[in-house]
């Protein structure tokens, strides 16, 4: 579960809820301090204080723990660990089964250290792995699980998840046994947004035009043009940009759309996805 927060900067962001439900009172998150912020979370880190207001959206749960009887195995890399400690908090109020494998660069980089200490022997850290050390160590825990007892939930980056996915089928474990959330795209999927041909686009309730010029994304085009629409990651994972789409052939480079809504072709994420067509019409 997350929310999308307006940032001191005014950018909005979304984060994970790392509390449960049974918390009413407040909503923790976490903010990692990125050393190439655009002003999110630096400005998170340097003028929230206590007694500081922020606007926060209606909490959204798009990565959720499914009713099942099986076990649930809660990989996960990095930063990535704030959904998934929810899920395992989760399952530890209700006495459910469950194992959290935590992924993190140092000791320094462990997030809620006092919530992940509470989770005891349900929790196994994999501290300052290479990627090779935890190729490994992710094929390794996977082999050994048995698919008729096990769901898989991972968080973390586009490589962990697609090596956790690819393994876990290999394994036996079906695709619908593997839940996920994307916490950062690679380089080449995120540089793919920019145009490489010229495309014209329509407000369909306005009836206002312009072009996307190559090298520029739909989402730079739309706002130079005056056209309002939300968006945090500008990664197509969290879906704040998630615009209606009238008419157009569309080019999906988002991770959040499933693939029977991409092959619909009725939205489209702009901040990274693109039109293949000459003319893409737009239901704003």
């Amino acid at each position: 579960m997350h929310v999308g927060l307006t940032t001191p900067s005014g950018h909005l962001r979304q984060y994970s809820i790392v509390n449960t439900p049974e918390e009413r009172d407040v909503l923790v998150i976490g903010v990692k301090l990125e050393a190439n912020s655009r002003g999110g979370s630096r400005s998170m880190h340097s003028d929230v204080r206590v007694g500081s207001k922020v606007s926060i959206t209606l909490p959204r749960n798009q990565f959720q723990l499914q009713p099942s009887e099986r076990k649930a195995v809660l990989i996960a890399g990095g930063i990535g660990v704030t959904p998934l400690l929810a899920m395992a908090l989760f399952q530890e109020q209700r006495d459910r089964t469950y194992h959290l494998h935590y992924f993190v660069r140092g000791n320094e980089h462990i997030a809620f250290k006092d919530r992940i200490s509470a989770l005891g022997n349900n929790c196994s850290t994999y501290i300052g792995l290479g990627i090779e050390e935890t190729q490994s160590a992710i094929t390794e825990l996977l082999q050994e699980l048995n698919p008729e007892s096990h769901d898989i939930y991972v968080c973390g980056p586009q490589a962990m998840i697609e090596l956790v996915s690819t393994t876990a089928i290999k394994s036996g474990f079906s695709a619908d046994q593997v839940y996920y959330e994307y916490f950062g795209l690679t380089d080449h999927a995120t540089s793919r947004a920019l145009s490489e041909g010229s495309y014209q686009v329509t407000i369909q309730s306005t009836g206002q035009e312009f072009t996307v010029e190559p090298g520029r994304s739909l989402l730079q085009a739309c706002l130079e043009a005056g056209v309002e629409i939300d968006y945090s990651c500008e990664q197509g994972v969290c879906g704040a940009c998630m615009t209606k789409v009238i008419s157009g052939d569309l080019q999906h480079e988002d991770v959040y759309l499933s693939s029977k809504e991409k092959i619909d072709g009725k939205l489209i994420m702009p901040c990274v996805s693109s039109c293949k067509s000459a003319k893409l019409v737009l239901d704003i």
